[in-house]
Protein backbone atom coordinates (compact mmCIF):
# COMPACT_ATOMS: atom_id res chain seq x y z
CA UNK A 1 0.00 0.00 0.00
CA UNK A 2 2.80 2.39 0.88
CA UNK A 3 4.72 1.71 -2.35
CA UNK A 4 1.54 2.11 -4.42
CA UNK A 5 0.77 5.40 -2.70
CA UNK A 6 4.31 6.67 -3.24
CA UNK A 7 4.25 5.67 -6.91
CA UNK A 8 0.98 7.53 -7.38
CA UNK A 9 2.13 10.63 -5.46
CA UNK A 10 5.61 10.92 -6.94
CA UNK A 11 5.10 9.69 -10.50
CA UNK A 12 1.37 9.76 -11.15
CA UNK A 13 1.49 6.00 -11.80
CA UNK A 14 -1.78 4.60 -10.50
CA UNK A 15 -1.56 0.95 -9.49
CA UNK A 16 -4.98 -0.64 -9.30
CA UNK A 17 -5.51 -3.64 -7.06
CA UNK A 18 -7.63 -5.40 -9.68
CA UNK A 19 -4.97 -5.17 -12.39
CA UNK A 20 -2.31 -6.36 -9.92
CA UNK A 21 -4.54 -9.29 -8.91
CA UNK A 22 -5.33 -10.34 -12.48
CA UNK A 23 -1.66 -10.23 -13.45
CA UNK A 24 -0.17 -11.96 -10.41
CA UNK A 25 -2.89 -14.26 -9.00
CA UNK A 26 -2.52 -17.03 -11.60
CA UNK A 27 1.17 -17.45 -10.73
CA UNK A 28 1.48 -16.16 -7.15
CA UNK A 29 -1.86 -17.58 -6.08
CA UNK A 30 -3.01 -20.64 -7.99
CA UNK A 31 0.29 -22.00 -9.32
CA UNK A 32 2.10 -21.37 -6.03
CA UNK A 33 -0.68 -23.09 -4.06
CA UNK A 34 -0.54 -26.11 -6.38
CA UNK A 35 3.25 -26.35 -6.15
CA UNK A 36 3.08 -26.07 -2.35
CA UNK A 37 0.51 -28.87 -2.10
CA UNK A 38 2.60 -31.17 -4.32
CA UNK A 39 5.81 -30.37 -2.41
CA UNK A 40 4.21 -30.90 0.98
CA UNK A 41 2.72 -34.22 -0.07
CA UNK A 42 6.06 -35.38 -1.51
CA UNK A 43 8.26 -34.13 1.32
CA UNK A 44 6.01 -35.13 4.21
CA UNK A 45 4.11 -38.25 3.17
CA UNK A 46 1.96 -39.71 5.90
CA UNK A 47 -1.43 -41.20 6.48
CA UNK A 48 -4.39 -39.46 7.98
CA UNK A 49 -3.96 -38.81 11.68
CA UNK A 50 -6.00 -40.97 14.02
CA UNK A 51 -8.09 -38.69 16.13
CA UNK A 52 -10.30 -39.37 19.05
CA UNK A 53 -13.91 -38.38 18.51
CA UNK A 54 -14.52 -35.01 20.06
CA UNK A 55 -17.66 -34.34 21.95
CA UNK A 56 -19.25 -31.42 20.18
CA UNK A 57 -19.05 -28.35 22.29
CA UNK A 58 -21.20 -25.40 21.55
CA UNK A 59 -18.83 -22.70 20.41
CA UNK A 60 -19.89 -19.17 21.09
CA UNK A 61 -20.77 -17.07 18.08
CA UNK A 62 -18.81 -14.03 17.04
CA UNK A 63 -18.97 -11.06 19.34
CA UNK A 64 -20.43 -7.80 18.01
CA UNK A 65 -16.90 -6.35 17.70
CA UNK A 66 -15.76 -9.40 15.72
CA UNK A 67 -18.76 -9.06 13.41
CA UNK A 68 -17.99 -5.35 12.83
CA UNK A 69 -14.34 -6.12 12.09
CA UNK A 70 -15.36 -8.89 9.69
CA UNK A 71 -17.65 -6.45 7.90
CA UNK A 72 -14.89 -3.81 7.69
CA UNK A 73 -12.41 -6.32 6.24
CA UNK A 74 -15.00 -7.67 3.80
CA UNK A 75 -15.89 -4.15 2.68
CA UNK A 76 -12.19 -3.33 2.22
CA UNK A 77 -11.66 -6.42 0.09
CA UNK A 78 -14.75 -5.66 -2.00
CA UNK A 79 -13.61 -2.07 -2.55
CA UNK A 80 -10.07 -3.19 -3.43
CA UNK A 81 -11.37 -5.70 -5.96
CA UNK A 82 -13.62 -3.10 -7.60
CA UNK A 83 -11.17 -0.20 -7.65
CA UNK A 84 -11.27 -0.09 -11.45
CA UNK A 85 -14.97 0.81 -11.18
CA UNK A 86 -14.91 3.51 -8.50
CA UNK A 87 -11.25 4.67 -8.88
CA UNK A 88 -10.65 5.06 -5.13
CA UNK A 89 -7.05 4.21 -4.37
CA UNK A 90 -6.50 1.09 -2.23
CA UNK A 91 -4.36 3.21 0.08
CA UNK A 92 -7.29 5.51 0.88
CA UNK A 93 -9.51 2.50 1.52
CA UNK A 94 -6.95 1.00 3.89
CA UNK A 95 -6.52 4.36 5.65
CA UNK A 96 -10.28 4.72 6.14
CA UNK A 97 -10.53 1.18 7.52
CA UNK A 98 -7.61 1.79 9.87
CA UNK A 99 -9.12 5.03 11.13
CA UNK A 100 -12.46 3.32 11.72
CA UNK A 101 -10.74 0.50 13.64
CA UNK A 102 -8.85 3.02 15.82
CA UNK A 103 -11.91 5.20 16.41
CA UNK A 104 -13.01 4.55 19.99
CA UNK A 105 -16.68 4.72 18.99
CA UNK A 106 -16.27 1.64 16.77
CA UNK A 107 -15.78 -0.55 19.83
CA UNK A 108 -12.81 -2.31 18.22
CA UNK A 109 -10.19 -0.60 20.38
CA UNK A 110 -10.13 0.71 23.91
CA UNK A 111 -10.54 4.40 24.57
CA UNK A 112 -6.90 4.65 25.70
CA UNK A 113 -5.32 2.66 22.87
CA UNK A 114 -3.88 5.72 21.10
CA UNK A 115 -2.14 6.90 24.26
CA UNK A 116 -1.05 3.54 25.65
CA UNK A 117 -1.13 0.73 23.09
CA UNK A 118 -0.04 2.17 19.72
CA UNK A 119 3.55 1.47 18.68
CA UNK A 120 4.68 4.92 17.61
CA UNK A 121 8.08 3.67 16.47
CA UNK A 122 6.57 1.94 13.43
CA UNK A 123 4.48 5.01 12.58
CA UNK A 124 7.53 7.26 12.74
CA UNK A 125 9.50 4.75 10.63
CA UNK A 126 6.85 4.74 7.88
CA UNK A 127 6.56 8.53 8.00
CA UNK A 128 10.34 8.83 7.76
CA UNK A 129 10.53 6.48 4.76
CA UNK A 130 7.75 8.37 2.97
CA UNK A 131 9.41 11.71 3.69
CA UNK A 132 12.83 10.42 2.65
CA UNK A 133 11.42 9.09 -0.62
CA UNK A 134 9.89 12.47 -1.41
CA UNK A 135 13.05 14.38 -0.53
CA UNK A 136 15.27 12.05 -2.57
CA UNK A 137 12.91 12.19 -5.52
CA UNK A 138 12.77 15.99 -5.40
CA UNK A 139 16.52 16.45 -5.06
CA UNK A 140 17.35 13.93 -7.81
CA UNK A 141 19.91 12.00 -5.75
CA UNK A 142 18.79 8.66 -7.19
CA UNK A 143 19.21 9.93 -10.73
CA UNK A 144 22.72 11.21 -9.98
CA UNK A 145 23.76 7.87 -8.48
CA UNK A 146 22.31 5.91 -11.43
CA UNK A 147 23.99 8.14 -14.01
CA UNK A 148 27.38 7.77 -12.34
CA UNK A 149 27.03 4.01 -11.86
CA UNK A 150 25.75 3.52 -15.41
CA UNK A 151 28.90 5.14 -16.74
CA UNK A 152 31.01 2.70 -14.72
CA UNK A 153 28.94 -0.39 -15.60
CA UNK A 154 30.07 -0.64 -19.22
CA UNK A 155 26.76 -1.52 -20.86
CA UNK A 156 27.21 -3.06 -24.33
CA UNK A 157 24.66 -4.38 -26.82
CA UNK A 158 26.51 -7.68 -27.36
CA UNK A 159 26.56 -8.62 -23.61
CA UNK A 160 22.91 -8.94 -22.51
CA UNK A 161 23.67 -11.03 -19.40
CA UNK A 162 26.20 -8.46 -18.20
CA UNK A 163 23.71 -5.66 -18.85
CA UNK A 164 20.97 -7.38 -16.84
CA UNK A 165 23.37 -8.19 -14.00
CA UNK A 166 24.67 -4.63 -13.84
CA UNK A 167 21.17 -3.14 -14.08
CA UNK A 168 20.02 -5.41 -11.23
CA UNK A 169 23.03 -4.47 -9.16
CA UNK A 170 22.58 -0.75 -9.80
CA UNK A 171 18.87 -0.83 -8.93
CA UNK A 172 19.62 -2.79 -5.74
CA UNK A 173 22.34 -0.33 -4.75
CA UNK A 174 20.13 2.68 -5.47
CA UNK A 175 17.30 1.12 -3.43
CA UNK A 176 19.71 0.62 -0.53
CA UNK A 177 21.15 4.14 -0.74
CA UNK A 178 17.83 5.90 -1.21
CA UNK A 179 14.78 3.70 -0.63
CA UNK A 180 12.37 1.80 -2.83
CA UNK A 181 9.93 4.68 -3.49
CA UNK A 182 12.80 6.84 -4.79
CA UNK A 183 14.14 4.02 -6.99
CA UNK A 184 11.64 3.86 -9.93
CA UNK A 185 12.50 7.32 -11.24
CA UNK A 186 16.16 6.37 -11.11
Amino acid sequence: MILAGMAETLYGARISYWSYLTIHFPVLGLLKAGVLVVLILKMFPDGDPQRQPVVSADLPGMSPAERRLTMVLGLCLALWLTDTLHHISPGWIALAAGLYCLWPGSGLTSKKCINEEVNYASLFFVAGILGLGTVLSSTGLGEVVVENLSGLAGFQADRPFWNVAMLTGISTLVAMITNLPACPRS
